[in-house]
């Protein structure tokens, strides 16, 4: 049986951003497993979802993480679930995905 196959499975990567990594433990090692994945994706073709909790005040993506991208489009959110956010759940619809690696900051 096939856990996971290209066809339903994407990543997503949960407000890696400039205010909450000052506080991570383990910055740099939490960054590198995270591009890592972020390579992994690019190399099985996976979409990718990027969200961000309140930017305005919080800030954006990590330039580290938003250069392993294949686009910069953030999913905004005020909700800290993203399944509360309407343009998430579309955007999963919309990819057609069933699977997500997770990954980011407050990811559990």
């Amino acid at each position: 049986m096939e856990l996971l196959n290209r066809k339903n499975t994407g990543l997503l990567v949960v407000d890696v951003q400039e205010k909450l990594m000052q506080v991570m433990g383990r910055k740099e090692r939490v960054i590198d497993n995270i591009i890592k994945l972020l390579q992994l994706s690019k190399l099985f073709t996976l979409p990718i979802i990027i969200t961000e909790q309140y930017p305005k005040w919080l800030g954006s993506t990590l330039p580290d993480i938003i250069e392993h991208l294949p686009s910069y489009e953030p999913i905004t959110k005020l909700h800290f679930n993203c399944c509360d956010v309407e343009t998430f759940n579309k955007c999963l619809n919309s990819e057609g995905l069933r699977n997500i690696i997770v990954t980011g900051v407050e990811s559990h």
